[in-house]
C-alpha cells in the first residue's frame, strides 16, 4: 500500500484530501498544516509520497519543502495540489520545480480518481503548467494584483517606471486585455490574475 503525506494548509481541503485517499486505499500516514508540520511529519514517516499545495502561507512554498524533502529521499514521490494555473503566479523564482513531480490544479479537478491517478504517475513526471507570461510578466501581474502602483513595482524590480508600464501593455496584449482604458485594464489584468491563481472563477 502507498503511502502518502498531505501536506496542505486549508483545513477543509485537507481533510477532504486524506479522507478520498483513503477511499482510494492510500496509507494516509499524516496531515500538515504548514511547512513546520510537513518536515517533521515527512521525517517520522518517510513516505513514498508527498501530495502538498504550493502555496503554504508565510515561508517556504510547496516546492521550497519537496526540494528539501528529494534531498532526504531521492525516490519519494511529488504531487503538487494548488490553484495556481502557473507556478510562477505565485513567485516568479518557481521555474525550476523539482523533477518527476505530477500538478495537478485544484480547478480543474474532475474527481478522486484523477487525483489517484496523478498520484499513481507522479514518478513519471509531467509538464508544469505554464500561462503565456513570462516570468517578469507574470511577478508585475502579480505585484499590480496585490495593488502596488507602477511606481512601487519598480523600486520593489529595481527598474525604470517606464518598463514597468512596458510590461504590463505586454502582460494585457499576451492575455489579451490590451484594448481597454488603462483604469480598466489594471482591473482586468487584476481578475485574471485572480482567475489564473484559482481566487474565483473570472470575477474575483
Amino acid at each position: 500500500m502507498t503511502s502518502v503525506l498531505v501536506v496542505e494548509d486549508e483545513s477543509f481541503v485537507r481533510a477532504t484530501v486524506t479522507s478520498a485517499l483513503r477511499f482510494h486505499e492510500y496509507d494516509v500516514v499524516a496531515s500538515a498544516s504548514s511547512s513546520a508540520e510537513a518536515i517533521e511529519a515527512f521525517r517520522l514517516h518517510l513516505p513514498d509520497v508527498v501530495l502538498l499545495d504550493l502555496d503554504l502561507g508565510a515561508g517556504p512554498t510547496g516546492a521550497d519543502i519537496a526540494l528539501g524533502m528529494r534531498r532526504v529521499r531521492p525516490e519519494v514521490g511529488i504531487v503538487f495540489l494548488t490553484s495556481f494555473e502557473d507556478p510562477r503566479l505565485l513567485d516568479s523564482r518557481l521555474t525550476n520545480m523539482p523533477e518527476r513531480c505530477a500538478y495537478v490544479v485544484k480547478q480543474s479537478l474532475e474527481d478522486t480518481a484523477f487525483l489517484a491517478a496523478a498520484i499513481d504517475g507522479c514518478d513519471e513526471g509531467g509538464q508544469i503548467p505554464r500561462v503565456n507570461l513570462t516570468a517578469s510578466q507574470a511577478e508585475t501581474l502579480r505585484l499590480l494584483a496585490a495593488g502596488l502602483s507602477n511606481e512601487e513595482i519598480a523600486r520593489l524590480r529595481v527598474v525604470k517606471v517606464s518598463a514597468v508600464e512596458k510590461t504590463i501593455r505586454r502582460t494585457a496584449e499576451a492575455l489579451r486585455l490590451g484594448k481597454v482604458e488603462h483604469t480598466n485594464q489594471r482591473v482586468a489584468l487584476a481578475r485574471e490574475y485572480y482567475r489564473m491563481a484559482g481566487f474565483g472563477r473570472g470575477t474575483s
